[in-house]
């Protein structure tokens, strides 16, 4: 099976005095890419076994607390280490060191279109009118589906004779790799994959690590540069940038955004919450919406660790995307009257589980998490 993610890939601008000196670093201008990796996992089961055997085992090291069994490197930074870079740059190097005897082969993706040479890119055509972007504005949209085309990369080289492919959640508009790659093996898309799926959650201290390995050792987004930063390990390292010899390929050929719902890694577990109980600017009921109130009591968690519990995705719930998206198996956590009603309407008609955040609570404590 291969599991893939991608995050941001951005240099400033730093601008130099005469004397040499840096005076300004324009943090909004300088180079971004897309930045991605996909993972040639043996074996899963023993890959979410020995991840959650390194967090545990190293934890005491690092004198940190953790209440779930692993963390995305977001995570890991900001919750975690406090934003502490250098403690958890080393620890996330102890981690992928404990999983590498399971990884076969990493493969990795960024985008090189210099508005030189491509200012811009036509995309749609297909299916509807199609439209000029800036090559900004579209490398920084290809960003949000950059996991699936990471996973198509490295099929296009290896072949698509791998079980099955894991991709970080996603969303965007319908291109030629993603028909291919979903037409050829199977995906399944984890929304909020780097934190409840171990195999995503190792690509994505992956392409993290190759981001601050190529910083620290003053190297570029270059071939050589990056498999070098990792001929250290043990499993073969290879890449693959896209260009504009790539783009029929990579650019979105219709306006019409991707319906991913059977796709979605099941059983999937969807967080409702009371609109009074969100954060006074949200609008969108997704998980980080809800972090302002929940955070303190570390209820913020519990339907994480539920999802690396079943082994699905985890999203907040959106009254207008979702109820087609809900499946039999599924899990509903509500908090608030209103959610409550919503939850439990879905059991007139699916499977599904439908808890209450204090019920979850109990149902983990069970299991040994302290919640």
């Amino acid at each position: 099976m291969i599991a893939s993610d991608g995050k941001d890939f951005k240099r400033p601008k730093v601008v130099r005095d005469e004397k040499g000196e840096v005076s300004q670093v324009l943090k909004d201008e300088g180079f971004f890419s897309p930045i991605g990796v996909t993972l040639e996992i043996d074996n899963e089961d023993k890959l979410r076994s020995d991840l959650r055997t390194a967090f545990a085992e190293a934890a005491p090291d690092y004198h940190i607390t953790l209440t779930r069994p692993f963390y995305s490197s977001r995570a890991l930074i900001d919750d975690v280490f406090k934003r502490n870079y250098p403690k958890a740059i080393s620890f996330m190097h102890r981690v992928i060191e404990r999983v590498s005897p399971h990884i076969k082969r990493a493969h990795l993706n960024w985008v090189i279109l210099p508005q030189s040479r491509t200012p811009t890119v036509q995309v749609g055509g297909a299916y509807s009118v199609g439209t000029i972007v800036d090559v900004n504005h579209f490398k920084r949209d290809l960003g949000n589906i950059f996991s699936a085309l990471c996973a198509w990369s490295y099929a296009r080289k290896y072949g698509y004779e791998f079980e099955k492919a894991l991709v970080d959640g996603f969303q965007g508009k319908t291109t030629n790799a993603w028909d291919e790659l979903r037409s050829q093996t199977e995906v399944r898309v984890y929304p909020k994959g780097d934190e409840c799926s171990a195999p995503i959650c190792v690509a994505d201290i992956f392409a993290f690590l190759t981001d601050k390995k190529l910083y620290s050792e003053r190297r570029k987004l270059f071939k050589d540069d990056v498999e070098s930063v990792w001929s250290s390990m043990s499993f073969d390292v290879s890449s693959f940038y896209f260009n504009e010899q790539n783009l029929g390929a990579i650019k979105w050929i219709d306006e019409t955004p991707l319906k991913l719902e059977d796709y979605l890694a099941r059983p999937m577990t969807y967080m409702l919450v009371d609109q009074e109980y969100l954060s006074q600017d949200s609008t969108d009921v997704e998980v980080s919406s809800y972090k302002d109130f929940l955070t303190t009591r570390g209820f913020h968690e519990l339907p994480i660790i539920q999802a690396q519990e079943v082994g699905g995705g985890v999203k907040g719930y959106q009254p207008r995307d979702d109820p087609n998206t809900i499946r039999d198996g599924d899990f509903l956590i509500y908090m608030g009257e209103e959610s409550r009603r919503i939850a439990h309407s879905y059991e007139d008609a699916l499977e599904v589980s439908v808890l209450s955040v204090k019920e979850l609570r109990e149902e983990l404590r069970k299991k040994g998490y302290k919640c």
